[in-house]
């Protein structure tokens, strides 16, 4: 195990990763809270905004039918509609070509 210290691993993170150290530890946090939900994982919605809306998000997996569509493992349709008629959320599908090739 290697021990860094915090300036070797911000600077490894912008390096390596491109991304800087408070973006990686925000990351962090949204995978501790809904790591049980894989739905998230094809969302496109941009880390700051899904971090922004953390306390609303979960409010709304309060709600158990909600909870179990966010805890579906399949991959989202393009168009999701919830519970309730006049609330739908369009996602469209994650494409490594969408968001550039992951490495």
């Amino acid at each position: 195990m290697v021990n860094w210290t915090m300036d070797e691993w911000a600077r490894w993170l912008f390096i390596y990763i491109g991304i800087s150290e408070s973006y990686a530890q925000q990351l962090q946090e949204l995978a501790q809270k809904f790591y049980k939900y894989p739905r998230f994982h094809y969302s496109p919605i941009m880390v700051s905004d899904l971090y922004e809306i953390t306390e609303n998000i979960k409010d709304m997996l309060a709600i158990g039918d909600i909870a179990d569509y966010w805890k579906d493992p399949a991959v989202p349709t393009p168009v999701m509609q919830a519970a309730a008629p006049e609330f739908t959320l369009v996602f469209p599908p994650f494409t490594p070509q969408l968001y550039g090739a992951m490495q």
